[in-house]
């Protein structure tokens, strides 16, 4: 992977981190680059961005105060059984689902920065990348196992689509 790797210099100093003799290693293998990042900036309280220009290697306080936006498209996810057109939708349990669950206390609802809104089958969420990564699992989940979708027990849509209160936690700020 060639990728350029930046350093937040002033949020590492602000946080009294070198990152000229701070050093750390991970040998890993059979991992995703976002796992072995995880398992080697975690220990040192760091965390990782992606943007346009890259990598870029920061604080934890600085990751939990950046929110991107990604669009999901669930329209299978919320489709009525009566009808298949999108206008016909209820993404209410969803929405409900997805804020009660994964990071409840950051979600506008609740006074967070956090947002999420639909539009014809397109879930628009702001959040941590953390958090989006959360959320991805919560989807493909939902997805693998097609009785959850009816999302009225949500500690049983957790435990079927298999995030356990690790992977909750790692998205909560």
């Amino acid at each position: 992977l060639k990728v350029n790797v930046i350093f937040d210099r002033r949020a590492l100093h602000d946080n009294a981190i070198d990152e000229n003799t701070d050093s750390c290693y991970l040998w890993a293998q059979g991992i995703s680059y976002r796992s072995a990042l995880n398992l080697l900036l975690e220990p040192l309280d760091l965390a990782w961005l992606v943007d346009e220009n890259g990598i870029t290697i920061t604080t934890r306080e600085v990751e939990d105060e950046t929110l991107t936006v990604t669009v999901y498209p669930v329209w299978d996810l919320v489709k009525s059984p009566l009808s298949n057109r999108p206008g016909d939708a209820d993404p209410h349990p969803l929405i409900h689902c997805i804020t009660s669950t994964i990071a409840p206390e950051t979600w506008s609802q609740v006074g967070g920065p956090a947002r999420v809104t639909y539009f014809k089958g397109m879930l628009t969420i702001s959040q941590t990348s953390r958090t989006h990564a959360t959320i991805v699992s919560l989807l493909k989940g939902i997805r693998r196992f097609p009785v959850t979708r009816k999302y009225d027990n949500m500690r049983e849509v957790i435990r079927t689509v298999g995030l356990d209160d690790d992977d909750r936690k790692a998205a909560i700020v």
